[in-house]
């Protein structure tokens, strides 16, 4: 019976969140342990939809650093991701883009390629 009761009010709850135009949410945390920071956001309209998320962290091992950002709308989309860490091994970049349509981005490749004159 309990079980029933939570049934329709946690539907209800679920569903508004699903359909949402936005969302974000962002914690830090700080101790003698190291410090952390982690943020997501969300959005979407008429005109599209984008999605960015960002975590840092730093303790007595190194540093790391992780963003990702996409959007889309209807003449195309971009997809980000950048992560980098250094620490007793070194230090590491790693970076991602892709995009489709007619996205104003310019992609790593094609811009050297128009640097040289290509």
């Amino acid at each position: 019976m309990v079980a029933g009761a939570l049934a329709l009010p946690l539907t209800v709850g679920a569903a508004g969140i699903a359909s949402a135009d936005g969302y974000s949410h962002q914690e830090i945390s700080a101790g003698a342990d190291g410090a952390a920071t982690h943020s997501v956001s969300a959005n979407a309209d008429e005109q599209g939809s984008s999605f960015h998320e960002s975590a840092t962290s730093a303790n007595r091992d190194g540093v790391a650093t992780e963003h990702t950002k996409a959007n889309a709308d209807r003449d195309g989309g971009d997809f980000e991701h950048q992560r980098g860490s250094a620490g007793e091994d070194g230090v590491r970049n790693e970076h991602t883009k892709a995009n489709t349509g007619n996205s104003s981005d310019e992609g790593v490749l094609s811009g050297v390629i128009g640097g040289l004159g290509l």
